[in-house]
């Protein structure tokens, strides 16, 4: 799973399934046993969660604009588009709401509590 979660170096899955041994299909259809979710999906996931680490590790947060590029997201608006697609929440708001625990390594977003009568 390094090769999937290092966002400085692109593997493609070709690359991946060379390196552990297997042809192609035969990584996918493992992965996605034990992992339950695709080596695609599992790259995408990685970026982001890197992506959301360094949006906020920052003693003040960075622009979207340099989280996207410093995790080598396209553009703002894609990184935007996939933190949606991620998480059904819209990113700066997120990112201004959020709360940091046990020295950083945990994050918490508050949502309140909603009462419909």
């Amino acid at each position: 799973m390094i090769y999937l979660e290092d966002t400085e170096t692109s593997y493609s899955l070709q690359q991946v399934a060379n390196n552990l041994g297997m042809n192609l299909k035969t990584f996918q259809r493992h992965f996605k046993k034990h992992m339950a979710c695709s080596p695609t999906e599992y790259k995408r996931i990685a970026r982001f969660r890197n992506a959301l680490q360094a949006g906020i590790m920052e003693k003040e947060i960075k622009s979207l604009t340099r989280i996207s590029y410093d995790n080598n997201y396209f553009d703002q608006s894609y990184f935007i588009k996939e933190f949606k697609r991620l998480t059904g929440l819209n990113p700066k708001k997120f990112f201004r709401q959020v709360t940091l625990l046990d020295d950083d390594k945990i994050v918490w977003e508050i949502i309140p509590n909603i009462i419909s009568l």
